[in-house]
């Protein structure tokens, strides 16, 4: 298992919170850091760190209220 760091960012682009978890791969660690954010509308972005390397950024797709 490799760890990974999870930084969540609010819309004005500041850091809400740092979390780590543990994934076999990339593509798993991703699909967490997706899971983990779904359902949180005050999360606006996230960076996926595998120690110095960055391994994903996304920004989320806003709803928009009608």
């Amino acid at each position: 298992m490799t760890v990974y760091r999870l930084c969540l960012f609010g819309s004005a682009g500041s850091l809400m919170a740092v979390q780590k978890l543990s994934a076999l791969d990339d593509e798993e660690a991703l699909a967490v850091a997706r899971e983990t954010v779904k359902g949180h509308s005050e999360i606006a972005s996230f960076d996926l760190w595998e120690g110095p390397r960055k391994v994903n950024a996304e920004t989320r797709k806003r709803r928009r209220k009608v």
